[in-house]
């Protein structure tokens, strides 16, 4: 996913995170917040909110990972993890796509390597949230998440569950008429035992939280289509539009190109 993860390791408190998001977690910086705003300001990262708070001594990294690979060692512990997953409506649902190339590697150390996504469905995206707290959060250490969800489905049954970890906390803030998120914390009562098969899952998901929120969020007045069959009707609207430029003289311009070459300037 666009995995953010703020982990808090125990006794010394320091602040570490990771999101996969490459372009705009290199220098550490997020997506602007107000809606006019393109990009952050160079004094908006998370390097300068721990300097206003006077805890810059704490700041560790910012990495760049994908959290459906973990990439911590088996025996590190966490006081808190505070995430708030992404539900592919600003950001993607993405996790580094896993398949065999035939082809010779040809890249060398010093080119650019930006690894192919595949989707990362709400369902295995809590899973693996829920089965990471249980297995690094100390006994008694919390995880703190958000769950979007549509306001009419709503029960507790809905809500994700783990075996090693006690939900504690559980309200809600609407977003909009129809959509509303819930800010879940769990606590982990039990050390975490290892299972020693996929059938003995330890991690509960109710249908409804499986369902695609961005899916439902994006068709709320008509029938659900797939994202291919989003992908490529937005494709073929762009080719219409381009046509229909070239058509009245004008000359099409590629936008995502430019938004790109904006971002590296501000960046570099």
């Amino acid at each position: 996913m666009h995995s953010s993860v703020f982990l808090w390791p125990t006794r010394q408190w320091y602040v570490m995170g990771t999101w996969f998001l490459i372009r705009l977690w290199a220098p550490a910086r997020c997506w602007p917040s107000r809606i006019t705003q393109k990009v952050r300001d160079k004094d908006e990262s998370i390097r300068a909110n721990l300097q206003q708070y006077g805890c810059a001594d704490r700041y560790m990294d910012v990495l760049v990972a994908d959290f459906s690979n973990p990439l911590w060692h088996r025996r590190i512990t966490f006081d808190s993890i505070i995430t708030d997953p992404p539900y592919g409506i600003r950001e993607a649902t993405e996790k580094v796509e896993n398949k065999f190339n035939p082809k010779e590697n040809t890249r060398t150390a010093a080119m650019a390597h930006y690894p192919s996504t595949s989707h990362y469905s709400l369902q295995h995206l809590y899973a693996d949230l829920l089965q990471f707290g249980a297995t690094h959060l100390k006994l008694g250490g919390r995880l703190v998440c958000w769950l979007p969800f549509h306001r009419e489905d709503y029960s507790e049954a809905m809500l994700p569950q783990h075996t090693h970890l006690r939900l504690v906390a559980n309200s809600e803030q609407q977003l909009t008429g129809n959509t509303a998120r819930r800010l879940l914390t769990y606590e982990k009562h039990m050390e975490y035992i290892e299972v020693t098969s996929s059938s003995d899952s330890v991690t509960q998901l109710a249908a409804s939280s499986a369902q695609e929120f961005r899916d439902r969020y994006f068709n709320a007045n008509g029938a659900l289509e797939s994202r291919q069959e989003r992908r490529m009707r937005k494709a073929a609207l762009r080719e219409q539009g381009r046509q229909e430029m070239e058509m009245r003289g004008k000359t099409p311009s590629d936008g995502r190109a430019k938004k790109c070459d904006l971002n590296k300037a501000r960046f570099n």
